[in-house]
């Protein structure tokens, strides 16, 4: 587990670094239209950014569901398809340092089913 987180920082930092290297140099405006137009090509650009589209969605849902769709759920799973990886892994991050590495507490949330011994 303790590698796992090292790579989850290590990939959060990365995309930090993207971004802020691609904020420096565009706008996000240029990035919103980028991503529009790839997305309506019809092409291999479309084909990852429905992919990533559809992924984020995922992600954000987990995030909401794991939450049981309260407000704060909602939240946090609209920041995850919003954010991306910028969000998402630090989510992840706090999650798995919060139950102190319990995947089972932090795949499910507020659903885990106490199991009758």
């Amino acid at each position: 587990m303790i590698a796992f987180r090292a790579l989850l920082l290590i990939c959060w930092f990365v995309i930090v670094m993207v971004t802020a290297n691609a904020l420096a140099s565009e706008s996000l405006k240029v990035a919103i239209d980028v991503y529009s137009f790839d997305l309506a090509a019809g092409n291999w650009r479309t084909q990852y950014c429905s992919d990533l589209l559809l992924h984020l969605g995922l992600i954000g849902l987990w995030a909401s569901w794991r939450s049981g769709f309260s407000a704060r759920g909602i939240v946090l799973g609209s920041l995850c398809f919003l954010g991306g990886s910028l969000f998402s892994f630090a989510y992840l991050s706090i999650l798995l340092f919060y139950h102190k590495g319990d995947i089972k507490k932090v795949v499910v949330g507020c659903n885990i089913v106490e199991e009758n011994s």
